[in-house]
């Protein structure tokens, strides 16, 4: 960037549902990140008691950080996401992390200099997972937390918002949809409707954030529920995609059901034989792969007959 050049009007949103620590760890590693892109930090509550508000209210004054707190009271992280965006229409770009992360020294700088250099409509970069207690090994040999992956500055059709810049003036009329708040998702049609109508989604390898998993988040039980959620979420993408275009009781449309169910039973089926023929989860990384496809595949499916997990109940 010249000294000629005037510096984008930025803002970091995080959103927040009663996790104090981790959102006190995320700003602090906001303010200790490079300051050589002046940015404003945005933190939405969605918590309509306001919890969150004393650990920002500390935190602007212990760190040099420029805060604003809004309360979102509508449940549902889709409700949070488009509250951000229409609390930063004044911005040149807007950012998401997730409270539960913590940006690198030159995260900021490197999220605007590919957005620059590659003219995008929205960066994303990787997300590394650290733990708090180690996971359970056929999770591990199963990619379950796989590090999503791509050819540095590669064109994506779809990304998640725990780490992403997104060009305000490039949004349109595209928000985040309420249906996909309590179960996740949101984020993946999002982008997927800003890429079919021609928005640039580049990829970035030099822009990293860290999640912190909790122990929670390593117990069998959660693991098997993120899993099928996750085939669930590109489910109900595909159904929620063609239901723009289409009455959902349109032939199109039940053709589409039909569709996803096939999907679904493949990867159940496809998954299934890698578990027979390897069955030795713990040790052999085809067969923990196998599950990971199964589990998909029962959450595919089960999103063609509209039940899916609802991970953010209250």
């Amino acid at each position: 960037m010249t000294e000629e050049t005037v510096a984008p009007h930025v803002v970091v949103a995080i959103l927040t549902y009663r996790r104090p620590s981790e959102l006190r760890r995320a700003l602090t590693s906001l303010a200790e990140m490079e300051q050589s892109i002046p940015f404003d930090v945005l933190v939405v509550d969605n918590d309509a008691d306001g919890s969150a508000k004393a650990t920002v209210t500390v935190h602007s004054i212990d760190l040099d950080l420029r805060i604003r707190y809004v309360i979102e009271p509508k449940p549902g992280i889709a409700a949070a996401r488009n509250r951000a965006i229409d609390e930063s229409a004044a911005y040149d770009f807007l950012c998401f992390i997730d409270d539960d992360e913590m940006v690198e020294p030159s995260w900021l700088p490197q999220m605007i200099q590919t957005a620059t250099e590659e003219q995008a409509d929205m960066v994303c970069g990787p997300v590394h997972s650290e733990f708090d207690a180690p996971p359970p090994r056929w999770a591990v040999l199963g990619r379950f937390y796989s590090d999503f992956s791509a050819p540095d500055k590669s064109l994506l059709s779809e990304g998640a918002t725990n780490n992403i810049a997104i060009r305000m003036h490039s949004l349109g009329k595209t928000r985040f949809d309420n249906e996909f708040g309590l179960s996740g998702g949101s984020d993946v049609l999002f982008t997927r409707e800003m890429t079919a109508r021609g928005a640039r989604l580049v990829w970035t390898e030099d822009a990293r954030v860290f999640e912190m998993v909790p122990v929670s988040r390593t117990r069998k039980s959660w693991i098997i529920r993120r899993a099928v959620r996750g085939g669930g979420t590109h489910g109900r993408v595909e159904l929620a995609l063609v239901s723009r275009r289409h009455d959902r009781r349109s032939v199109r449309f039940v053709a589409e059901r039909v569709r996803v169910c096939g999907k679904g039973l493949a990867r159940i089926a496809g998954g299934g034989l890698l578990i027979i023929s390897h069955p030795r989860i713990n040790t052999s990384p085809t067969g923990a792969r196998g599950l990971r496809t199964l589990l998909r595949g029962v959450g595919m499916t089960g999103a063609a007959f509209d039940k899916y997990v609802v991970e953010y109940k209250r």
